[in-house]
């Protein structure tokens, strides 16, 4: 009995080391699978010809000529397996069709308004059924992954509380959604999300122990030690935009006082810039409003570029209290690396460069603390939501295996 289960455990690692080496590399031969993988000759075809069988990878033939036997090429099959990821953000909802391989076959966006129960529940479910619609059998679709912020049980996929959504707490968003569409849903913290595409697909690849932080309307950060997302007692750790910057700050959306988002997050630099308008100490902003520009980040940060002082002032307050706190991480966990992304690396001209300044000056003597800059766009959380049932199918495709009794 222990000697059938080494071996159906030992089937299970070769068939997700196989799985990840045509994710990652394919097209491929088997004699390249056999110098990535160290798997032998016997090992790889017998793997294939299963995960061939359940559609899982698919065979082809290379395009190459050469003289004798044309080698066959491996690859995920990007017409039986999708899965869907959807990003619920403040500053705007995005869902991506995509493969097991992680390329996004279709991508859809909505603008959020007014980011309220009825109106965020009607976006995502219109945005599913225009990715549904897009597959020839609804049957292909595996799963449906989100990316929700603020604090949510993963487990019953219930998001709990969201500090900028209004009536947006206890949302069974899990039940909502599988009643709707009758597929599988698995919701996630989106810092986590962004931080598995980084993951997978980005800049740690080849890192085990990483910090990702989201700089949006909202700020967060995903842990991964090991490999693995970094949860803490019960789910909530990573609410980087709610470490205390000053106990006698601005109240944040959270009910507490200044907290880091209160003071560098997209909603905040909004909020001053208006606020400078209204005093006149704009000039560069208001004349590029009147001009015809509309009141955005990208237009705050052009009157950045064009010299307006008060803005200027308002991104090296960001940059000042974002370098502490990331200085503050790396003195208490000294991460392999730490990768920024969100809206507002949309315009990190303005502003990192100080940052990383802070950081560096504020950083323990002897800490490294390599800082990189995501290069994903908006689509990063509703990959990494997708990815949450990547692992699981495959997972799913090795235990669905026979077990191989060994006689002794």
């Amino acid at each position: 009995m222990t000697k059938v289960v080494k071996h159906n455990s030992m089937r299970s690692t070769n068939t997700l080391a196989l799985f990840e080496c045509i994710r990652k590399h394919g097209p491929i031969t088997k004699k390249e699978i056999q110098q990535h993988t160290g798997l032998s000759w016997g090992s790889i075809s017998t793997i294939a010809l299963e995960l061939i069988s359940k559609k899982l990878i698919v065979e082809i033939k290379s395009n190459e000529s050469m003289v004798g036997r044309t080698p066959c090429l491996l690859d995920i099959s990007n017409t039986d397996n999708f899965i869907i990821g959807v990003d619920v953000n403040l500053s705007g909802l995005t869902a991506a069709l995509i493969d097991l391989k992680c390329r996004v076959i279709k991508q859809v966006r909505e603008e959020m308004f007014a980011p309220n129960r009825t109106n965020i529940l009607t976006k995502i479910k219109l945005m599913i059924s225009q990715l549904i619609a897009s597959v020839d059998d609804k049957k292909k679709i595996k799963g449906i992954g989100l990316a929700m912020p603020g604090d949510i049980d993963i487990q019953n996929g219930i998001s709990v509380f969201v500090p900028h959504f209004e009536d947006f707490s206890q949302v069974p968003v899990k039940q909502i959604l599988e009643e709707e569409f009758g597929i599988e849903v698995m919701i996630e913290h989106d810092p986590n999300c962004m931080a598995l595409t980084e993951r997978y697909m980005g800049l740690a690849q080849n890192v085990n122990n990483f910090m990702f932080i989201r700089l949006s309307m909202g700020i967060g950060m995903s842990i991964i030690f090991d490999g693995k997302i970094y949860r803490g007692l019960n789910g909530s750790a990573g609410q980087f935009g709610h470490i205390t910057m000053n106990p006698d700050g601005p109240r944040c959306s959270c009910g507490n006082y200044g907290c880091l988002e209160t003071y560098a997050s997209c909603e905040t630099i909004l909020r001053k810039s208006r606020e400078g308008l209204k005093m006149g100490r704009a000039p560069v902003l208001e004349t590029l409003l009147a001009q015809g520009d509309r009141l955005n980040l990208a237009t705050i940060a052009k009157a950045a570029r064009g010299a307006d002082e008060f803005i200027l002032g308002i991104f090296d307050d960001a940059a000042t209290y974002l370098g502490i706190a990331i200085a503050n991480v790396v003195n208490i966990f000294n991460p392999e690396l730490i990768i920024l992304g969100g809206d507002l690396m949309n315009y990190q001209d303005v502003f990192l460069s100080k940052m990383k300044r802070f950081v560096d000056f504020k950083c323990w003597k002897n800490a490294k603390h390599p800082i990189e800059v995501s290069t994903f766009g908006s689509e990063a959380a509703a990959i990494g939501a997708a990815l949450l049932f990547s692992d699981k199918i495959y997972q799913n495709a090795v235990e669905s295996e026979p077990s191989l009794p060994i006689r002794q």
